[in-house]
């Protein structure tokens, strides 16, 4: 773990701390006591690059000046966190050592009493702590349980010659000191680790039933891809689809891609990561806290399906098309988007497992009205998928191939396919999907009508899933059903700041809006929407095409009426 990730902690444990004793003056906690090297680069507690450790009782031993209690907490998620009793000295029955043998006693007592046990060597005990990760979520743990237990049985069995409560001016005087040297120590990205780290631990206190399985809390992004700094926070966790808008060349896509990086890092088709790039992700995974700091940011972690703007090609039967389809984010990052072939599934399940060609031909036939059917045509041993589309009186067109659909179709037909294929490699059961999907320019290639559909139809037939998608059209937003209150976040660029999102959502309600409206809004930055050279005084006073034919029909007649003469 790098310095400044250990730096972070600390600044985060101790705010959090701090954050306690404002509200409660009794809480208290120990501080490193030299203003040694380490101190004065953030070490506020003890520890080194492995740990850090944290008590909240005064000292007991002043020949070694360490902790009788504190509470370890390792970096490495792979090891326990853990609370510590240990008694100092040989417990020979001398006079040297008669205060030994009195703590021995005492510590053996509560130990006993407490349930902790003597693993870690003669006169010492310990209680493992539960593990998230996080090291402030294992003190957020250990502050609401171990601790009240410890406080209660050093107030009912009070002995200050042994271990007691740290003294106030003593805390006055420590924090005076971290205070003294913090605010030089604070550079922009230690503040950020921080707030990751912080925001990390307020995911555990606010996942509740209406949360998505699978969300996007908070990201950070700083020097990737024209991006030199900006940070999205406080993303409901409830909030299905997040909508990013913004001109061409504002960078969109970049925020996507930085997204797909935070979640599940590098992949060996994707151009790596600048060296000066920072990426800080909190989301919720699988129902539980994520943060890609503390070694969870692994491929096989986050259930993530990416798609670029060009998504119609299935991977061919060559190594390399094969290996790339298998690279979660390769059709974000490259215009020969790759993507699984469905219909070699769908040739697979029709042949061995029909329960599941029949789920996921029902699936594509919801999201596509105009499909009627998929069918699997023998064709002399090699079989081929037809799709049958119908018109808007249920009539049949002729039966054609994946190719030679509807590009919008085609677009849907893919890209779905591809998607459940990546959300079910942690789940067999279509039903139950979840995971976190991105997708550039959803409205590309799609009808006004379909724009207004398919968000709708993602949202029900993908309860679980979180979808990030970047849009120029109004027209998916407003398509969303009632209950579903999207993320609106406008990309803006200018040379001085480079990219920055601004949030729209919470300044006015968008479903109160038309069409027209939405686009002469912040969200997508028309001043006007009329046609060229037309003025407002010749636009028609609805925007309701049925009226404009209507008052079409009324001026015609006045103006014949007028030429007869019989109205001014």
């Amino acid at each position: 773990m790098t310095e400044q990730n250990i730096i972070a902690i600390h600044d985060a444990i101790y705010e959090y701390l701090i954050g306690l004793h404002h509200a409660n003056h009794e809480f208290r906690f120990r501080i490193r006591p030299n203003d040694d090297e380490l101190f004065k680069k953030g070490y506020w507690f003890y520890g080194d690059n492995k740990c850090l450790h944290i008590s909240f009782w005064k000292f007991d031993n002043t020949k070694f000046g360490t902790h009788t209690i504190r509470l370890y907490l390792p970096f490495d998620i792979e090891k326990q966190a853990y609370c510590d009793l240990e008694v100092y000295g040989d417990g020979k029955d001398n006079a040297q050592n008669k205060i030994d043998l009195l703590r021995t006693s005492y510590f053996e007592n509560m130990a006993n009493r407490l349930g902790f046990r003597q693993e870690l060597g003669k006169n010492r005990w310990s209680h493992t702590e539960k593990t998230f990760g996080n090291p402030v979520i294992n003190l957020i743990r250990f502050v609401k349980d171990t601790k009240l237990s410890i406080d209660k049985y050093l107030k009912q069995n009070p002995n200050d010659d042994i271990v007691g409560f740290i003294d106030q001016a003593q805390f006055e005087s420590d924090c005076a000191r971290v205070e003294a040297i913090r605010n030089n120590l604070k550079n922009t990205l230690i503040q950020s680790l921080k707030d990751q780290i912080l925001a990390d631990a307020k995911l555990r206190e606010n996942i509740t039933k209406e949360c998505l399985p699978n969300a996007l809390s908070r990201i950070y992004i700083a020097n990737f891809q024209g991006i030199k700094r900006l940070c999205i926070e406080d993303l409901p966790l409830s909030s299905q689809w997040i909508f990013l808008t913004g001109e061409n060349g504002f960078g969109k896509t970049s925020v996507l891609r930085a997204i797909a990086k935070g979640l599940i890092g590098d992949e060996s088709f994707v151009v790596p990561s600048p060296k000066e790039a920072t990426i800080l992700v909190n989301a919720i995974v699988d129902g539980q806290p994520f943060n890609n700091q503390f070694g969870t940011g692994t491929q096989n972690v986050v259930s993530l399906a990416t798609y670029g703007v060009s998504r119609f090609r299935l991977a061919g039967g060559d190594a390399t098309a094969l290996e790339r389809s298998q690279q979660k984010t390769y059709s974000l990052f490259h215009d020969d988007g790759q993507l699984y072939n469905i219909e070699q599934k769908l040739i697979n399940y029709n042949a061995y497992d029909k329960p599941r060609f029949d789920k996921l031909k029902s699936i594509f036939l919801r999201l596509i009205p105009h499909l009627k059917d998929i069918t699997i045509e023998p064709n002399k041993g090699n079989p081929k998928v037809i799709y049958h589309e119908k018109d808007e009186n249920n009539q049949l067109y002729e039966a054609v191939s994946l190719n030679d659909l509807a590009a919008g179709f085609r677009n849907i037909l893919t890209m779905v396919g591809d998607m459940v294929m990546r959300l079910s490699e942690k789940s067999d059961d279509l039903d139950e999907l979840s995971g976190i999907v991105l997708i550039d320019e959803i409205d590309a290639h799609l009808h006004p009508k379909y724009q207004y559909e398919l968000p709708k139809l993602l949202s029900e037939v993908f309860p679980k899933v979180q979808f990030i998608a970047t849009t120029h059209s109004p027209i998916p937003m407003l398509g969303l059903p009632k209950n579903n209150k999207p993320v609106i976040l406008t990309v803006e660029r200018n040379a001085e700041n480079g990219i920055t999102i601004d949030r729209k959502d919470d300044d006015f309600n968008f479903r109160q809006l038309s069409p027209e409206a939405l686009l002469t809004s912040p969200v997508f930055g028309f001043q006007t929407l009329f046609a060229r050279d037309t003025t407002a005084d010749e636009m028609m006073p609805t925007s309701d095409f049925n009226e404009v034919i209507e008052i079409s029909a009324i001026q015609e007649r006045l103006k014949k009426l007028r030429a007869e003469g019989l109205v001014k």
